[in-house]
C-alpha cells in the first residue's frame, strides 16, 4: 500500500540580480519652446516598473522621462524640455511556475546630452535594473495524518518559515505648499524622490509611512532660477483580516505623479508654491507558517520501502537599516560661484555581501549641482565611492539592497569649492538558505513476522539514536524512550552512560 501524498509549500527567494543597459534617443523642442543657447542640467525619472513574462523569463518594463534644463535664446532665461522613452530590460530569471512576486528597481547611473543645433539633441543614458523574486514552490511529501495506520511510525521535523502570501497595493493623492523666498514668474519643473518606507502591522491593518521630498525649480521675475523644497510624510494603509502583528512585509514606494504651480500670497505676490503628488506603495506580505514534515518512516508489522529527498529553500531573514553620511569637498575650478541653487545626490550599489556576521555594501554616489555664477546658472556633477558595513545574522545572504538619499546640505567656499554633506539610508533585505530531508514516498508491502520475546537487550553503537534503534528493532520509538528512562536525551540521542537499551 502506497502511503498518501500531499504538497508542502516552501518559500523560494531569488536574490537580486543587476542588469545594465545603455540607451540613446533623439530629442527635439516643441514649437512653443525657445531655442537652446547652452545646456545647464539633465535629469531622469523612471516610472514604477512592471514585471512581465516573455518567452518564459521575466522582463522589466518602464517609461523613462528625461528632462533638460537649458538657457534659452530668449534674453538668457531658463527653460525646460522633456523627452520620454519606453524602457525594456530582459532578464535571465526563469518565470516561477507557481505564485510569485517580483521586486524591481530602475535607476539611471550615467546621463549626458549632446546638442545637435539649437532645437535638437541626443541623450545617452546608462540604466541599471535590479530584480529579486519571492515565490512559493511545491514539494511532494508523504501526508502524515492521512498515513498513520498500518503500524507506521514517522520521524518528523517541524519547520517554521515566512511564506509570501499576498501583494497589497495602495495609492494616495496628496497636496502641500511651501513659500518661495522670491516672487515667481513660472515653475519650470518639479523634482522628487522618496526615502526608505517604514511599516508596521497590526490586527487587520498595514500602515506604511513614506518620507517624500519634492523640489520646485522656479524662474523669478528677473530670470534667475531658485529651488523651493518641500518635504512631508505620507501614510498609506491596507486593511485585510489576514494581516496580523506577526506578518512581515517587503515594501516598495514611489512618487507616481507630481506637479507644482505658483499661487499668490495674501499680499498678491506669486510666492506660494503648491504641490500635488501621488504616492504609491507595493507591499508583499509574508506569513509565519508551520509545517510538520516526515523525514523517514518504518512499519512494525510490514516491509516499508521509503524514498527521501534533500530539499533546500530560501527563507526571508528580515530587514536591516543604517543611516550614514557622505562628506565631500569638490573644487569646481571656478571662482565666481555666488551660491548653490540645489544639489541632488544619488547612490548606486555595486556589491553587497554578507560575511562573518556583517553586511558589506560598496557603491558609488553622484551629486548634481546647480550654481549661480557671474555668467549665469551653471550645472555640474561630482561623486566618489562609498563603503558601509552593518551587523547581520550569521549565515545570511542578500536578497536586495537599496540606498535612499535624504536631504543634502551644502555651502560654497572661496567662490568655487562646494562642500557637501549628504545623508542616506541603507536598506537591506536578507534571506537564509535552509535544507531538510523530506519523505516523498513510502510503500508498505507484505507483513513480516516478529519473533516472540519478552525483553531484548540492544547494545547501541556510537551515534545511534532512539529513532535508529526503534527502526532496527521494529518497535515504537516513543515506547522505547519511555521504557528506558535516562538512556536518551530530550533530542533522542543516547546519553553517555547508556550501555544497553531494553526492547520490550
Amino acid at each position: 500500500m502506497e502511503l498518501e501524498k500531499k504538497n508542502i509549500f516552501l518559500p523560494e527567494i531569488t536574490p537580486g540580480t543587476v542588469y545594465r543597459k545603455d540607451l540613446e534617443l533623439d530629442g527635439a523642442l516643441s514649437e512653443d519652446q525657445p531655442d537652446i543657447s547652452r545646456l545647464i542640467r539633465i535629469d531622469a525619472h523612471a516610472s514604477e516598473p512592471a514585471v512581465e513574462t516573455e518567452n518564459g523569463k521575466l522582463c522589466v518594463k518602464s517609461r523613462v522621462v528625461f528632462g533638460i534644463l537649458y538657457e534659452s535664446d530668449l534674453r538668457g532665461r531658463p527653460a525646460y524640455a522633456q523627452t520620454e522613452a519606453d524602457f525594456t530590460q530582459s532578464t535571465d530569471i526563469v518565470s516561477p511556475a507557481g505564485e510569485y512576486y517580483a521586486l524591481a528597481d530602475i535607476r539611471c547611473t550615467y546621463l549626458t546630452c549632446k546638442l545637435l543645433g539649437a532645437r535638437r539633441y541626443v541623450i545617452r543614458a546608462a540604466m541599471e535594473t535590479s530584480v529579486a523574486v519571492v515565490s512559493v514552490k511545491e514539494q511532494p511529501a508523504v501526508d502524515i495524518p492521512a498515513s498513520g495506520g498500518e503500524n507506521v511510525f514517522f520521524k518528523t521535523e517541524e519547520r517554521v518559515y515566512s511564506l509570501p502570501c499576498r501583494l497589497f497595493t495602495e495609492e494616495r493623492r496628496e497636496t502641500g505648499s511651501a513659500v518661495s523666498p522670491q516672487s515667481v514668474e513660472a515653475v519650470l519643473f518639479t523634482d522628487y524622490h522618496v526615502s526608505s518606507p517604514e511599516w508596521e502591522s497590526s490586527e487587520g491593518r498595514l500602515t506604511v509611512r513614506v518620507p517624500v521630498f519634492l523640489k520646485a525649480f522656479c524662474e523669478t521675475e528677473d530670470g534667475s532660477l531658485i529651488t523651493v523644497p518641500f518635504s512631508a510624510e505620507t501614510a498609506l494603509t491596507a486593511e485585510d483580516p489576514d494581516i496580523t502583528p506577526e506578518s512581515t512585509f517587503s515594501v516598495d514606494a514611489c512618487v507616481s505623479s507630481c506637479s507644482s504651480s505658483a499661487e499668490s500670497d495674501e499680499y498678491g505676490e506669486m510666492r506660494v508654491i503648491k504641490f500635488e503628488y501621488s504616492v504609491r506603495m507595493n507591499a508583499v506580505c509574508y506569513e509565519k507558517t508551520s509545517e510538520t514534515v516526515a523525514t523517514d518512516a518504518f512499519s512494525a508489522a510490514a516491509v516499508c520501502d521509503t524514498q527521501t529527498k534533500r530539499v533546500a529553500y530560501r527563507d526571508a531573514a528580515g530587514e536591516i537599516k543604517k543611516e550614514f553620511r557622505i562628506q565631500k569637498e569638490f573644487d569646481t575650478e571656478k571662482t565666481d560661484i555666488r551660491g548653490v541653487n540645489d544639489i541632488t545626490a544619488a547612490f548606486s550599489v555595486n556589491s553587497a555581501e554578507c560575511s562573518g556576521g556583517r553586511l558589506i555594501v560598496k557603491g558609488v554616489y553622484t551629486a548634481d549641482y546647480l550654481a549661480d555664477t557671474d555668467t549665469g546658472i551653471s550645472g555640474g556633477s561630482f561623486g566618489g565611492e562609498f563603503e558601509e558595513s552593518v551587523e547581520c545574522e550569521d549565515g545570511c545572504s542578500v536578497m536586495r539592497v537599496r540606498v535612499f538619499p535624504l536631504e543634502s546640505t551644502y555651502s560654497v567656499k572661496d567662490g568655487g569649492v562646494i562642500a557637501l554633506e549628504s545623508p542616506a539610508c541603507l536598506c537591506a533585505e536578507l534571506y537564509r538558505t535552509v535544507e531538510t530531508e523530506a519523505l516523498v514516498s513510502a510503500n508498505v508491502s507484505e507483513t513480516v513476522s516478529k519473533a516472540p520475546c519478552g525483553i531484548r537487550f540492544y547494545y547501541p553503537e556510537e551515534g545511534e539514536t532512539a529513532w535508529s534503534i526503534a527502526k532496527c528493532c521494529r518497535t515504537d520509538p516513543e515506547k522505547l524512550v519511555a521504557d528506558n528512562p535516562g538512556a536518551f536525551a530530550p533530542d533522542g540521542t543516547l546519553t553517555p552512560d547508556a550501555a544497553f537499551v531494553a526492547v520490550k
